[in-house]
């Protein structure tokens, strides 16, 4: 199988700018502006997340103007996310974030092209780039020396075509997961209302009064000390996704975190709430046994009331009424964030604890449902991998 550089098959590789640095703002609506978080780990557009631009920006960042069938590839942060530009979110930019790959015409399939470049393969070589910089950032020479394996083209559109539907399968999974939360929190409305707080039908407290704890960790930079291959886990405000607790990113530190930061070492059925970020408001309960620790993003509430079910609260927490209350909180500044007082003072409606348990009851069952999808929905993201693999291994 043939081998060539990506800058040997490309018309064009470029990038883009972010507009404040011209003198522009971004606007409520206007041209799409494509960031890396719009883009998830299957290559799928997330068109909430688009920023937006004037037209004035938009022919001002001409040199990034986005075509129809251009490959995106991250080259800071999270390097290595991929998507082809679609018609439909045309006109669109971007920023410097990602890298603008055009190909030549007719010459390679696209899908396939796309699927290589977020391969293992591919993001080893870029890892080549890092040479002990902490925070690793491609340039476009780099994406242009990245080599690839480029079949025959009816070999190329065969083997997309079979990953597109390994893909598909994956997208019906996470599809049928969105639909059993839509479930619950439609069962939410039809117990407690659309507006519980509002309703006058319920108790209102606050979720400083249902607590014994409220706190929040620190960064081990602050306190000298280094992130190790095992040892006490560090949850950040990247783990806690909504209503769970996603360790397949995990962090340790030594054990002497907990005895700097003692008030902030976990227990299990703990409420985490994000306090920073784009992912304000967002939250979990820790269900793990594992010692572990959190950083200053991230919120801890434990609570001592006996008429509160967990589970009526976290999915409370992560509603729309909830991130309504979080959004007339936040304070602004480099990051939003929320205090520790915020949070205290969230208001949260008290329904009769025999109706949260037959709520909580309800959630159990959804879950059990999410549970087998999501084992499923593994096992396929195993199967992508390894034929990436095979497809795409040096």
């Amino acid at each position: 199988m043939n081998r060539c550089k990506v800058q040997e098959i490309a018309e064009l590789i470029t990038k883009g700018t972010t507009p404040t640095t011209l003198g522009f703002s971004y606007i409520d609506e206007g041209i799409n502006f494509v960031k890396i978080e719009s883009i998830d780990a299957n290559g799928k557009f997330d068109k909430t997340k688009f920023a937006h631009i004037s037209e004035e920006c938009h022919v001002s960042l001409k040199r990034s103007k986005l075509q129809k069938n251009d490959i995106l590839f991250s080259i800071a942060g999270a390097i290595g996310r991929t998507a082809i530009v679609s018609e439909d979110i045309l006109p669109a930019n971007t920023n410097q974030a990602l890298a603008i790959i055009r190909l030549k015409k007719n010459n390679n399939d696209l899908n396939f092209i796309r699927y290589q470049l977020s391969s293992a393969s591919v993001i080893k070589q870029t890892e080549k780039q890092k040479q002990g910089v902490a925070q690793l950032n491609l340039s476009l020479k780099d994406i242009g020396n990245l080599e690839i394996n480029v079949p025959s083209l009816p070999e190329q559109k065969k083997i997309a075509s079979h990953l597109d539907t390994i893909q598909s399968a994956i997208d019906n999974k996470k599809q049928q997961l969105q639909q059993l939360d839509e479930l619950v929190k439609s069962k939410f409305v039809e117990m407690f209302g659309e507006t519980p707080i509002e309703s006058g039908k319920w108790k209102v407290e606050t979720l400083g009064s249902k607590s014994e704890l409220i706190t929040k960790g620190a960064s081990p930079r602050w306190q000298g000390v280094e992130y190790q291959s095992e040892g006490t886990l560090f949850v950040t405000s990247e783990n806690v996704r909504e209503g769970y607790v996603d360790l397949t990113k995990s962090k340790y530190l030594p054990d002497e975190i907990n005895e700097i930061l003692p008030r902030s070492i976990l227990r299990k059925n703990d409420v985490l709430i994000n306090i920073v970020g784009a992912s304000i408001g967002r939250a979990a309960i820790y269900e793990f046994e594992k010692k572990a620790n959190i950083n200053q993003a991230v919120a801890l509430v434990r609570l001592n009331s006996s008429d509160l079910d967990r589970t009526f609260l976290l999915i409370y927490l992560n509603s729309e009424l909830a991130m309504k209350l979080y959004q007339s909180m936040i304070k602004g500044g480099a990051r939003d964030n929320l205090s520790l007082k915020n949070i205290s003072d969230l208001s949260i409606p008290v329904p009769p604890i025999e109706l949260q348990n037959t709520f909580a009851e309800y959630v159990q069952k959804i879950d059990s449902a999410k549970s087998i999808i999501k084992t499923q929905l593994n096992d396929l993201n195993e199967l992508l991998e390894s034929k990436m693999d095979f497809y795409f291994g040096e």
